[in-house]
């Protein structure tokens, strides 16, 4: 099972091949290994490869010789030929054919004379260096056991070593690996070599392999001291952790240095902190070589958060380093002690652990800038603002001064907690120490109150920081902050305040600005920014900034202005996007303009623009706004086979077409078209069909569409789509409303109260709507009933539900002027008081939303 194992147990009686000598070699298998280990030890490869390099000599002469061979019969063919044609032309009698022979034997011989081959000597060629191919194995000369001293002839030496890694040669590798070592040529200089053979033979995962290359490399003393962390992390990947032990034993043992991230791989990986007796073997083998190793390897342990789980353990480590520690380490015993504490969020250890330095009074362990600066920013990650301000004041009274490093870290850990107040406090701070800080962390402690919607605070850490370097992305945050507020001022500001400081706008800035003056409102001031902007001359626009100017103009209500910037955009050179058309055509749509949004549309096409499902959904809704449904049918059609897929905006659109024209067959079938596509239709959607039905004076199939958006079947006709398509779907107030209005219409009131209670049984209390169609039922009613109309007011207000005036026109017209005015006065209304449309409790439903707030539809 382990057949290299057994090759080095039975290795040194195979020494004489004989193996009949050998009766435990019954394995085949173990045989045939044995065989090739001995002639390996043999040195059969470097003789295999002088006959391969003997063969490739002889082959080049041949092909050298192949070409004056081939050029000397060439032309004495050619010089025969012209020899012919002169004595035909200067000869008239015929020549025989003995003559012929003899001017072609005299061609043959003059061509052969000036085309001899060259000399022997000649021919000989530098060989190039043998080099493995992918694939294919090469072995090494025997002559190359002997390098050269040469730089160039060591350096090429070691890069064929890592090419026969990276192609999967590691025999030869080993090979080349140790004649180069043999040489003694390796000097100080070969060190980057070294390093990437070293990684090529890691990255080829050979990590044992590895082991031992540096191991030879050890006993020579020429191993890099970067290259031991790597080996040992591949050797501790591929599960070695006692060969990562052996390594770093070796190193340090040899004389070469430790690094401390050595250290912390051994104390991270491979000894475990229960097992005390091991740790201390290694502090004290580290002691016993030099004392740098000591102090290294009780930072190590302080640092690995295996060891400092706890206060007790970084304690008790910490007062073992310092009784086997000169006195002049301690103050790095006790800086990692106070790291390793406000790693745990201990700061009040932390704090006794630094009144306990500067209680020594001593020289040697007193506290310094890295003790000072891991108590402060413990202390800020923690928000403890004023307690880390009061060690900084403390800092300074000692003597120490805080570098940029103390704020930077301060910086990013109240960023880290989106605390903006921090990060103001802190940056004042840097400001009042005279702290020059780089850009990063200025953007950063920026980025900290724009992230949390407060631009103001934001501004105000920018003009904070006039002095500083500050670059473009920073000032952009603050522009983005102020656009996604829709504070088209602020942006502004910030965009002056950049050319004032000879900051350079670029197209995020424009864009960003241009589009907190589109979402104000603000047209004017849009486009008195994009001038601002271009006319400095260094920014040129992009397909972004001409579209938040032309939804600027959208939003205006501009139209011809958006088209004008439409066109200006192609006549710069920007490309326009399928957005610049789209906005375009909203601002038609929302007009009901269908031929400009038609014409539009065909500029689209022409410029290779494909439109997707908004473009469409806009044209749509310019049909939807002018009442067209037959051309807003066809668009979507024209959609439908372009293999564009539409969406509830697009059926929205159609559905509250149809409802305005009361056409509630066409509406049905598009809701059943909806479900049957895939898209799931929103309460809107049912409205609309509800609306559509009641407008055309069908209440019961209106009241139908109310219980299946209920979720009750009810009718023949309800497809299996449609009802899983009204999963999780309810009736709103909207939904009853328009249905009772189809009952209203034809003086039923019982039914609409009948509707009514059934609402307000779900949760839904009655609005103005509500009141003004009930109201209405009792209106159109035969007789009049104008007891219930008057008592259902009066309990309405009682209720303290609201009241506007197109319930007070219904109640007037069932009552007389005079009652009307008594029972306002009555129950204490002014009917002047009353607005038309109270705009803070009407719920407000838009057709072109897919989805409806719940919060708006379900309030109490």
């Amino acid at each position: 099972e382990e057949p290299f194992e057994a090759i080095s147990i039975i290795a040194p009686f195979a020494g004489n091949r004989q193996e009949s000598q050998i009766p435990l070699l019954r394995n085949r298998r173990l045989r045939n290994l044995l065989r090739m280990q001995a002639n390996q030890r043999h040195d059969t490869v470097p003789k295999r490869a002088e006959r391969v390099e003997r063969k490739q000599n002889a082959d080049g002469i041949l092909s050298s010789m192949q070409q004056p061979v081939l050029s000397m019969i060439c032309g004495a063919l050619v010089l025969a030929l012209l020899i012919r044609l002169f004595d035909q032309l200067l000869f008239c009698d015929d020549t025989g054919v003995v003559e012929l022979c003899a001017m072609i034997a005299f061609a043959v011989g003059t061509a052969f004379f000036y085309k001899r081959p060259q000399r022997k000597d000649s021919l000989k060629t530098t060989q190039a260096p043998i080099r493995p191919r992918k694939g294919q194995v090469r072995q090494l000369p025997a002559q190359r056991a002997a390098i050269s001293s040469n730089d160039d002839s060591v350096a090429l030496r070691v890069r064929e070593v890592t090419e026969s890694c990276r192609h999967g040669e590691m025999a030869l590798a080993e090979a080349r690996l140790a004649q180069v070592i043999r040489s003694k040529a390796l000097g100080a200089g070969h060190d980057g070599l070294i390093q990437d053979m070293l990684k090529a033979c890691v990255e080829a995962g050979d990590a044992v392999r590895a082991f031992a290359w540096v191991q030879m490399l050890l006993a020579e003393d020429r191993l890099p001291k970067k290259c031991l962390q790597v080996i040992m992390q591949s050797l501790i990947d591929t599960g070695e952790k006692d060969k990562a032990q052996q390594l770093l034993l070796r190193a340090v043992s040899s004389g070469a240095s430790a690094d401390i991230s050595c250290l912390q791989l051994l104390f991270k990986y491979c000894v475990a902190p229960h097992d005390i007796g091991n740790v201390e073997d290694w502090v004290r083998r580290l002691c016993s070589f030099a004392e740098e190793e000591q102090t290294l390897c009780f930072l190590a342990i302080l640092q690995t958060p295996r060891f400092a789980s706890s206060c007790d353990e970084i304690d008790y480590w910490t007062d073992r380093a310092i009784q086997l520690s000169r006195p002049a380490c301690h103050a790095s015993f006790r800086n990692a002690a106070i790291q390793a504490h406000a790693r745990l969020g201990a700061t009040k250890v932390a704090g006794r652990q630094l009144e306990k330095m500067k209680a020594e009074m001593q020289p040697s362990s007193a506290p310094d800038l890295a003790s000072y600066s891991a108590m402060v920013i413990a202390l800020a990650q923690k928000g403890e603002h004023e307690t880390a301000e009061s060690w900084l004041s403390d800092m300074v009274m000692s003597g120490v001064q805080p570098n940029a490093a103390l704020f930077s870290a301060a910086l990013r850990a109240c960023s880290n907690q989106d605390d903006g107040a921090g990060v103001e406090r802190w940056l004042n701070l840097a400001k009042d120490h005279c702290v020059k800080l780089q850009s990063l962390p200025c953007s950063s402690a920026v980025q900290v109150p724009a992230r949390c919607g407060d631009p103001d605070m934001a501004e105000r850490l920018l003009r904070s920081l006039e002095d500083m370097v500050v670059d473009t992305s920073t000032y952009n945050l603050v522009v983005s902050a102020y656009a996604k507020k829709g504070d088209a001022e602020g942006a502004e500001r910030i965009v002056r305040l950049m050319c004032e400081h000879d900051i350079e706008p670029d197209v995020v800035t424009l864009g960003s600005a241009v589009h907190a003056s589109a979402k104000d409102g603000k047209q004017d001031q849009a486009e008195a920014i994009f001038d601002l902007i271009l006319h400095r001359g260094k920014t040129k626009p992009d397909a972004i900034g001409f579209n938040a100017l032309i939804n600027a103009s959208v939003k205006a209500g501009d139209t011809k202005r958006a088209e004008l910037w439409l066109s200006k955009m192609i006549e710069v050179g920007v490309a326009p996007s399928v957005v610049s058309y789209t906005t375009v055509l909203h601002a038609h749509a929302r007009s009901g303009d269908i031929d400009s949004a038609e014409k539009v549309m065909e500029r689209m096409r022409q410029k290779g623009v494909e439109a997707n499902v908004v473009s469409y959904t806009a044209l749509i809704h310019a049909c939807v706004k002018a009442g067209d449904i037959h051309r807003a049918e066809r668009w979507f059609e024209v959609m439908h086979h372009a293999g564009i897929q539409a969406n509830a905006v697009t059926y929205s659109s159609l559905l509250n077409v149809c409802a305005k024209a009361g056409d509630h067959e066409r509406a049905e079938r598009w809701l059943i078209q909806m479900c049957n596509d895939g898209v799931a239709p929103t309460e809107v959607c049912f409205n609309n069909v509800i609306d559509a039905c009641a407008k055309a004076n069908f209440p019961e199939r209106a009241e139908v569409w109310l219980w299946r958006l209920a979720g009750k079947q009810e009718g023949a006709d309800c497809t299996t789509a449609l009802e899983a398509a009204r999963l999780g779907l309810a009736p709103t107030r909207q939904s009853f409303t328009s249905a009772a209005q189809a009952y209203a219409k034809l003086g039923c009131y019982k039914e609409v109260e009948r509707l009514m209670q059934q609402m307000e049984e779900r949760g839904m209390l009655m609005d103005e709507f509500s009141l003004t169609v009930q109201l209405s039922a009792y209106g159109r009613a035969r007789p009049r009933q104008r007891e219930l109309a008057e008592a259902t007011f009066r309990r309405h207000h009682a209720r303290r539900l609201p009241i506007t005036r197109p319930p007070l026109r219904v109640l007037k017209s069932l009552l007389t002027a005079a009652k009307l005015q008594d029972l306002l006065l009555e129950l204490g209304l002014k009917e002047e008081e009353l607005s038309e449309f109270p705009d803070n409790k009407r719920p407000k439903y838009d057709t072109r939303t897919a989805k409806l707030p719940r919060s708006r539809q379900r309030h109490a």
